[in-house]
């Protein structure tokens, strides 16, 4: 969300009250913060045994024809490339682990040029994982596997056993994480 006035506006047309101004909606907000961040931790030490979806996504800073114009960050902000998007990109690349009902358990904000399977072999405590095609690798199953993790990830459409391995109902499942 942008603004805090088109948020507020939000929460007013959703659950329907004006009975609360808008300064004071701010004020109460701000008191939640220190309380979601004495939350969080406890949530983060619960045991997920569930299914856990791991993602990424380019983070642009800048539209893509403007690239090789920018020096805004040189230092700290690259160019990557975004194959799900066929896209060159200036900016960053954040990784994302959520559950099936859309809680985040863990996040990465990476250089845009790193690659998903390599941040994925060093970040994931979890038990079931299921990635896109970006983690579809060998190396990656291998190295996941010796450490007691089971990462499912769909097959592309020229490989052997498709019509077994991508299941409607699991491919669905990724929509939490896509949306």
């Amino acid at each position: 969300m942008k603004s805090q006035r088109r948020f507020y506006q939000l929460i007013c047309n959703f659950f329907g009250f004006t009975g609360l101004e808008r300064s004071r909606f701010y004020r109460h907000a701000r008191y939640l913060t220190p309380l979601l961040r004495l939350i969080r931790p406890y949530f983060n030490q619960l045991d997920f045994d569930e299914l856990v979806i791991i993602d990424s996504f380019p983070v642009l800073f800048f539209q893509p024809v403007r690239n090789h114009r920018v020096k805004f960050l040189n230092e700290a902000i690259n160019i990557g490339y975004c194959a799900s998007k066929k896209m060159w990109f200036y900016g960053l690349k954040v990784h994302l682990a959520v559950t099936e009902s859309g809680y985040i358990l863990d996040y990465l904000v990476t250089l845009a040029y790193s690659g998903s399977r390599r941040i994925a072999g060093d970040r994931v405590p979890y038990s079931r994982v299921l990635g896109d095609l970006g983690y579809l690798g060998k190396v990656l199953k291998e190295r996941l596997d010796a450490k007691g993790i089971h990462l499912w990830t769909p097959l592309r459409k020229n490989m052997e056993g498709i019509d077994e391995r991508n299941i409607p109902a699991i491919l669905a499942i990724r929509g939490t994480i896509e949306t």
